[in-house]
């Protein structure tokens, strides 16, 4: 009797060690509807994807003969994550849209104009991309992570970079300025310029590596990549251009032209702007580029026709 007593004893004593050392059920990781479709924070393999796509995106969609471009912000709040339109054109920034992810899946939706736009993509590192659906039509659509970095770097990024033996292509800095006085910056991009008339907004996805599109306000899919390198002495001597399909190549600032600061008086007015000359013999023809209607500065964008 004492014998039984004993393994019964022990028995129970190893059951309870067992159910001791069990692993408690994680239900802080998941926030799930009843057909398994998570409308927050989502945990795969350890990483949430909430902080995965969390951040600024840019990109476009396309219904039927319509181009939207897009930029929003994604952000977690309260275990949901919210997508916020900083700019749609045509369209109205501001719109808020909740955001469902399912694994590498996700899933918004967007009002304008009263109408509801539903969006159904997956996530591929730094990339968003799917399928838009309005009113029974249905198209594509697709984002790209950047980040918000100093404009005041722009200005040694800019001038003629040699691509290749007559091919040099042109880094320029767009400014928009506010209407009120003083006229402050209100926003700064860099673009490329091809001699062959090709142009291309670059968006930031570090301080030094810039990427566009196929068109200027579309960045997806990315056909270009600009990385730009600073010798010893910390100076951008030249960058590292990467074309999808094509080889990559380090250009180095162009000795074709050079770029000149120059500063002229009108009465009581000083005006500044910046020349840039061919480096062979002259005389050149020159253009002169001014700015129209509303306050703009040298950096004013300008496209051509």
């Amino acid at each position: 009797m004492d014998r039984f007593l004993r393994v019964f004893l022990y028995g129970v004593l190893l059951i309870l060690l067992v159910t001791g050392c069990s692993k408690p059920e994680n239900k802080s990781a998941t926030k799930e509807t009843q057909s398994g479709e998570s409308s927050g924070v989502v945990t795969v393999n350890g990483t949430q994807l909430a902080s995965v796509i969390e951040g600024l995106w840019v990109g476009s969609f396309e219904l039927g003969k319509e181009l939207v471009y897009l930029r929003v912000e994604l952000k977690s709040e309260d275990e949901d994550i919210k997508l916020t339109i900083l700019s749609m054109l045509p369209g109205t920034p501001g719109v808020v849209g909740d955001v469902r992810l399912v694994s590498s899946r996700i899933n918004f939706e967007l009002t304008r104009d009263s109408d509801t736009i539903a969006f159904d993509g997956s996530l591929q590192g730094d990339t968003i991309s799917g399928v838009v659906e309005h009113a029974g039509k249905s198209g594509t659509f697709g984002l790209v992570r950047w980040t918000q970095v100093d404009a005041t770097i722009y200005d040694d990024y800019i001038g003629a970079y040699e691509l290749e033996p007559g091919r040099v292509v042109f880094i320029r800095r767009h400014d928009f300025l506010k209407l009120d006085p003083p006229y402050p910056i209100s926003t700064s991009w860099l673009s490329y310029v091809e001699e062959s008339g090709r142009i291309g907004r670059l968006y930031p996805s570090s301080d030094t590596t810039f990427f566009s599109g196929p068109t200027y306000l579309v960045p997806f899919p990315v056909e270009v990549e600009v990385t730009f390198v600073r010798n010893q002495e910390g100076r951008v001597s030249s960058l590292v251009w990467r074309e999808r399909g094509g080889a990559e190549r380090t250009a180095p600032r162009s000795t074709l032209y050079r770029e000149e600061k120059v500063t002229f008086r009108n009465g009581d007015i000083t005006l500044a702007g910046r020349l840039l000359v061919p480096s062979t013999k002259g005389p050149h023809p020159a253009v002169i580029m001014i700015q129209g209607g509303g306050p703009t500065n040298r950096n004013l964008p300008v496209f051509p026709s």
